[in-house]
């Protein structure tokens, strides 16, 4: 570790696992599988491979973006996609019809007077940016805008180390016992509330929301859903409110093929703590419990090969397609001989 950075040495925390549908074998394991909080199995021809997956998410993956969307395809003339462009700086909005179009990001942080950045994390955070954007979910405690400051991660890896020091932010390392969710999935109380809630993060942690009632796609690379109405011969879009999160808890579960095994045994069985949620109009889709299980999937595509898992929906047919979560940048890793990882493709150089 560079000097001057103090770290609790650990990005994340593995616990106990159990498989869904067996015995929970001890007290405080978590259950693991499709439609739960642990639903992504990470896959590999070799254990080398699944802890590579592991460590290209929680510490090489610098951006991540959707790059595309089929969940919804003709469900009543409504169809889904996902625009392209840059997802930096990690918070975006655009004002548009009704709530406008809202992003979150990756490895962002509050820097307000209620919840400052420590002085010894500045250096490897960007300058701050302002965000003023619609409340229409209670943000702001009602009010119709809310205004906050943030600052991105810089491009030395280092930053995402930094530890959680009380009443200071990043928080980005603290783990989260429970999933929270954000905008319509979680109204808080300060000033920015929801903002701050996810505490554990990825360069695929994710929050967007996008516009109600527009006729044009998101100018903003965030999903979407818009409705097909012809009139007269003449076909017209209506893109519709969709909200998209991905948050993760901070822990990866073990399902030990032998109670006696190393937590790096080769037959172990590895699955990574996340929530993926979208809610729209006429229905919601998640990778955790409640809904009618089905083919759609949500995919985390590494430069290592893709992991996924399946979504559940109170609609079944249409919901039968792939959102794809996809690394776009990698962090470098420079040593004295250059860039260790491609920042590009995410190769070992």
């Amino acid at each position: 570790m560079a000097k001057g950075v103090h770290t609790r040495m650990k990005r994340f925390e593995f616990v106990e696992g159990w498989l869904t549908g067996g015995t929970d074998p001890a007290d405080g394991s978590v259950e693991c599988g499709d439609y739960t909080d642990f639903p992504v199995e990470v896959t590999g021809a070799t254990n080398a491979d699944k802890l590579d997956k592991i460590a290209e998410i929680y510490y090489r993956a610098k951006y991540a973006q959707f790059t595309s969307n089929d969940l919804i395809d003709n469900f009543s003339n409504v169809y889904s996609g996902v625009s392209s462009g840059s997802v930096t700086p990690r918070i975006q909005y655009e004002s548009g019809s009704f709530n406008g179009d809202f992003l979150m990001n990756g490895y962002w942080t509050l820097d307000t007077e209620s919840a400052p950045c420590n002085a010894d994390s500045i250096p490897y955070l960007t300058a701050i940016y302002s965000g003023t954007y619609n409340d229409p979910y209670g943000w702001g405690g009602g009010i119709d805008t809310i205004t906050a400051d943030f600052r991105d991660i810089l491009n030395n890896e280092r930053g995402i180390w930094l530890p959680e020091q009380l009443g200071y932010q990043p928080i980005w390392n603290r783990m989260m016992p429970d999933l929270v969710g954000l905008g319509t999935f979680y109204v808080g109380v300060d000033e920015a509330a929801g903002a701050d809630q996810q505490g554990f993060r990825t360069a695929f942690s994710w929050y967007s929301s996008s516009a109600s009632g527009s006729s044009t796609v998101p100018n903003l690379a965030i999903p979407y859903i818009y409705e097909e109405f012809t009139f007269d011969g003449v076909t017209e879009n209506v893109y519709e409110n969709l909200e998209v999160l991905v948050e993760f808890s901070g822990t990866v579960a073990i399902i030990k093929n032998n109670p006696n095994n190393s937590d790096f045994a080769s037959d172990n069985r590895y699955f990574l703590g996340l929530r993926f949620r979208a809610k729209m109009v006429f229905a919601e889709v998640t990778s955790g419990t409640g809904f009618i299980e089905s083919t759609a999937r949500y995919i985390m595509r590494l430069s290592s090969g893709d992991l996924s898992c399946p979504l559940g929906s109170a609609i079944t047919e249409p919901l039968s397609g792939d959102i794809v979560h996809e690394i776009t940048e990698w962090f470098p890793y420079q040593d004295s001989g250059g860039n260790v990882w491609s920042p590009t493709t995410g190769a070992k150089l």
